[in-house]
Protein backbone atom coordinates (compact mmCIF):
# COMPACT_ATOMS: atom_id res chain seq x y z
CA UNK A 1 0.00 0.00 0.00
CA UNK A 2 1.04 3.41 -0.28
CA UNK A 3 1.31 4.31 3.60
CA UNK A 4 3.61 1.21 3.56
CA UNK A 5 5.98 2.32 1.04
CA UNK A 6 5.81 6.09 2.53
CA UNK A 7 6.67 4.95 5.46
CA UNK A 8 9.81 2.56 4.37
CA UNK A 9 11.11 5.69 2.37
CA UNK A 10 11.28 7.99 5.65
CA UNK A 11 12.93 4.90 7.63
CA UNK A 12 15.36 4.48 4.47
CA UNK A 13 16.39 8.34 4.61
CA UNK A 14 18.12 9.12 8.12
CA UNK A 15 18.85 12.72 9.68
CA UNK A 16 22.43 13.94 9.90
CA UNK A 17 24.03 16.03 12.66
CA UNK A 18 26.83 18.35 12.89
CA UNK A 19 28.42 17.88 15.69
CA UNK A 20 31.50 19.68 16.90
CA UNK A 21 33.47 17.84 20.28
CA UNK A 22 36.64 19.81 21.47
CA UNK A 23 39.03 17.39 23.41
CA UNK A 24 41.35 18.59 26.23
CA UNK A 25 44.84 17.54 25.08
CA UNK A 26 45.75 14.34 26.86
CA UNK A 27 42.00 12.69 26.55
CA UNK A 28 41.55 11.43 23.43
CA UNK A 29 42.51 8.25 22.06
CA UNK A 30 41.83 4.79 20.75
CA UNK A 31 38.40 4.75 22.99
CA UNK A 32 37.75 7.67 21.46
CA UNK A 33 37.63 7.04 18.47
CA UNK A 34 37.10 3.26 18.00
CA UNK A 35 33.28 4.59 19.73
CA UNK A 36 32.80 7.29 17.40
CA UNK A 37 33.50 5.30 13.97
CA UNK A 38 31.19 2.62 15.28
CA UNK A 39 28.22 5.11 15.24
CA UNK A 40 29.22 6.25 11.80
CA UNK A 41 30.56 9.33 12.01
CA UNK A 42 32.39 10.91 9.27
CA UNK A 43 35.11 13.28 9.92
CA UNK A 44 35.16 16.18 8.36
CA UNK A 45 37.92 18.39 10.16
CA UNK A 46 40.23 18.24 13.30
CA UNK A 47 41.40 21.55 14.05
CA UNK A 48 43.72 22.90 17.00
CA UNK A 49 42.83 25.26 19.56
CA UNK A 50 45.46 25.98 22.10
CA UNK A 51 46.02 22.29 23.61
CA UNK A 52 42.57 21.07 22.52
CA UNK A 53 41.85 19.63 18.92
CA UNK A 54 37.99 20.72 17.60
CA UNK A 55 36.51 17.52 15.97
CA UNK A 56 33.80 18.48 13.35
CA UNK A 57 31.75 15.92 11.96
CA UNK A 58 28.63 14.71 10.22
CA UNK A 59 26.76 11.54 12.03
CA UNK A 60 23.21 9.75 11.68
CA UNK A 61 21.27 11.20 14.92
CA UNK A 62 20.36 7.40 15.31
CA UNK A 63 23.69 6.79 16.65
CA UNK A 64 24.06 9.70 18.86
CA UNK A 65 21.93 8.22 21.44
CA UNK A 66 23.82 7.75 24.65
CA UNK A 67 27.01 9.25 23.24
CA UNK A 68 27.46 12.25 25.27
CA UNK A 69 27.51 9.80 28.14
CA UNK A 70 30.32 7.64 26.93
CA UNK A 71 32.30 10.78 25.60
CA UNK A 72 32.38 11.99 29.25
CA UNK A 73 32.76 8.80 30.81
CA UNK A 74 35.84 7.96 27.91
CA UNK A 75 37.60 11.50 28.44
CA UNK A 76 36.88 11.91 32.53
CA UNK A 77 34.53 14.40 32.09
CA UNK A 78 36.46 16.58 30.27
CA UNK A 79 35.39 17.04 26.32
CA UNK A 80 32.15 18.37 24.94
CA UNK A 81 29.97 17.97 22.15
CA UNK A 82 27.31 20.00 20.41
CA UNK A 83 24.91 18.78 17.97
CA UNK A 84 22.75 20.72 15.30
CA UNK A 85 20.73 19.47 12.45
CA UNK A 86 22.81 19.20 9.24
CA UNK A 87 20.56 17.24 6.17
CA UNK A 88 18.76 14.21 5.36
CA UNK A 89 20.54 11.18 3.46
CA UNK A 90 19.86 7.80 2.47
CA UNK A 91 21.10 4.93 5.09
CA UNK A 92 23.99 3.18 4.00
CA UNK A 93 22.59 -0.38 2.30
CA UNK A 94 23.48 -2.77 5.28
CA UNK A 95 21.52 -0.47 7.09
CA UNK A 96 19.10 -0.62 4.41
CA UNK A 97 18.76 -4.03 4.20
CA UNK A 98 18.48 -4.45 7.81
CA UNK A 99 15.44 -2.36 8.12
CA UNK A 100 13.60 -3.66 5.16
CA UNK A 101 14.02 -7.42 6.29
CA UNK A 102 12.59 -6.33 10.09
CA UNK A 103 9.89 -4.99 8.42
CA UNK A 104 8.80 -8.13 6.53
Amino acid sequence: TLIAVVLLVVLLVGQLVLMYIVIIKGKQGVKFWANFSSRRGQIESIDDRGTDKIVKANVPLSGMFGYVTSLRSMTEGRATSTMEFSHYAAVPNKVATDIIEKRK
